[in-house]
Parts: structure tokens; sequence; C-alpha cells
């Protein structure tokens, strides 16, 4: 979502885990995971004949 909108968590993202590294460190790969399967649904879409980029 960050490369295609410019949206990026705020600092209270960080509150959801409180003081735990553990926590967070789970938060930053599932929006990691997130943002990687938005890639392979863009590029699969995008090769596929569906499909056409307007921008």
């Amino acid at each position: 979502m960050r490369r295609s909108t410019g949206l990026t968590p705020s600092l209270k993202s960080e509150k959801i885990g409180g003081d735990s590294p553990e926590v967070n460190k789970w938060l930053g790969r599932y929006l990691g995971v997130g943002e990687s399967v938005l890639d392979v649904a863009i590029t699969t879409a995008g090769g596929s004949g569906w499909f056409e980029r307007t921008r």
C-alpha cells in the first residue's frame, strides 16, 4: 500500500505491541507479506489480458 498510495503506518502502530519488540517485529512482517502479495497480484493482473494500465 505504501508504494501504491504513499500511505504508511502512523507512529501509533508502535503502540499495538507496546514495549514488546517481538510483537512489533511480527507486525512488520505481516505488513511486509501484505505488500508482497499486492506486488504479485499487480504483476499477474498486468501481464494478463484482462486488465490494462491507464496511468
